[in-house]
């Protein structure tokens, strides 16, 4: 419940920029991080595009993720979220996840 207005503005402006991206047609991919690390990287690093995904992520990990959906066009277009595999959980438990692979 306290970070409903936080996500209500992120979701605003994740609208605002598929429009400008729709109206310039540029290319934009959004890479939404689990919670964030101050650890070293696990390598575990892994992008997915099931909302019902969460889990922690090292800040490294996400950073090298990133670069990689920079260089993807199969990441064009995408809103993506950033975790470790070893550390995530779905909404069924902590089941395997499908992968977006850049």
């Amino acid at each position: 419940a306290a970070l409903a207005p936080v996500l209500r503005e992120k979701d605003r402006a994740e609208a605002a920029l598929r429009e400008a991206a729709a109206q310039h047609g540029m290319a934009f991919t959004i890479v939404r991080p689990g919670g964030l690390l101050s650890e070293p990287p696990t390598g575990k690093g892994a992008l997915t595009e099931d909302v019902g995904v969460c889990g922690s992520i090292s800040r490294d990990d996400v950073a090298a993720l990133v670069v990689r959906a920079l260089f993807s066009k199969k990441a064009d277009g995408r809103t993506l979220t950033a975790v470790d595999a070893g550390r995530v959980t779905t909404a069924h438990g902590t089941d395997g996840f499908a992968r977006f692979d850049v």
